[in-house]
């Protein structure tokens, strides 16, 4: 018990040091609440600049849009991005439909670098090439300023700091570009290699359900339908691909079945695989089709009806009553 008693007691010093003393610089549920919200979180006086809130409503409902476009057609542009560290109010989403929301066509994804130099704190430069790194680090950097020894945490209302809002500067993309763009020819050619967009590659274990599948492509020379192989039934009754589509082409850097993947690294943890049981491709997704999410034509939906499950009220609790 002594032991227990111990960790009891560090745990409560330890989220005692946690714990961050604020000021409820908002106070919601005093009159002008909206007001001072906007003034704190944004440094904007609403009073002002009355269509403020308009336009951050603007560009929440722009990263709404961007989330369904993603998921349902592919990413309607890779240079956009959410400019609040925010929300606005509800009470301010009105006439959503006078929104006129549209994306800069013909964007490119950030190289795989130029991706760490964005996202990546200066402590984490080892991850880098050495030739990048000083920009995150040398006071006389033209983009130091993305990189802050020092920035506010608003606490926002929690009470742990790790819960708090890191209120640290967005990425000017052109100005990163501009300064990143002339260290490429400093790399070495693995680190060009590493800095490129390569294929898209999709694995196949001889040892799961699609083995069969694996068997097959293993052989392929060309490029493979793997809708041409949907529905096809094995000799066991079991289909040989009832979930894939797309195209399947031989990737030449791959090691084929069964052989020796020697290993990248020499080091005395990394023993070259014997026997490799793993099928490395290059896939291709298929054309984009219209998709319509609703109901199959004909659907015999059940009858609603309560069960035992509805009656399962664990873990709730109200204000000042029982669970």
């Amino acid at each position: 018990m002594a032991a227990e008693d111990f960790m009891a007691d560090l745990k409560e010093v330890m989220d005692a040091k946690r714990i961050v003393e604020q000021e409820d610089k908002v106070v919601l549920h005093e009159k002008g609440w909206k007001q001072r919200y906007y003034q704190s979180k944004f440094g904007v006086d609403i009073e002002k600049d009355p269509n403020f809130p308009r336009t951050v409503v603007q560009h929440f409902m722009e990263g709404i849009s961007w989330t369904l476009l993603y998921y349902y057609r592919g990413c309607p542009s890779w240079i956009w991005f959410y400019p609040h560290h925010y929300a606005p109010f509800a009470s301010d989403f009105v006439g959503l439909n006078e929104l006129s929301i549209s994306f800069p066509q013909g964007t490119k994804p950030f190289k795989p670098f130029e991706q760490l130099m964005a996202c990546l704190p200066p402590l984490s430069r080892h991850a880098l090439p050495v030739a990048y790194q000083d920009l995150m680090t040398n006071p006389k950097s033209p983009i130091i300023d993305f990189y802050p020894k020092d920035f506010a945490v608003d606490m926002n209302g929690k009470k742990m700091s790790w819960m708090g809002i890191a209120l640290l500067p967005f990425i000017d993309e052109k100005r990163l570009l501009e300064e990143v763009k002339p260290l490429e020819k400093a790399l070495t050619d693995q680190e060009k290699k590493q800095n490129s967009l390569g294929d898209d590659l999709c694995f196949f274990s001889v040892a799961d359900r699609h083995s069969q599948l694996a068997e097959l492509l293993s052989s392929a020379t060309g490029p493979f339908s793997l809708e041409a192989s949907d529905r096809t039934q094995t000799p066991t009754g079991e289909y040989l691909n009832d979930q894939l589509f797309g195209t399947a082409s031989p990737w030449p850097p791959a090691p084929r079945l069964r052989a020796t993947l020697s290993a990248p690294v020499k080091h005395s943890a990394l023993d070259d695989v014997e026997g490799n049981l793993c099928l490395c491709v290059k896939y291709e997704i298929p054309p984009f089709v219209e998709h319509v999410p609703q109901l199959i034509k004909g659907v015999d939906l059940p009858t609603p009806e309560l069960t035992e499950l509805d009656n399962i009220v664990e873990g709730r609790k109200l204000l000042d009553g029982p669970p």
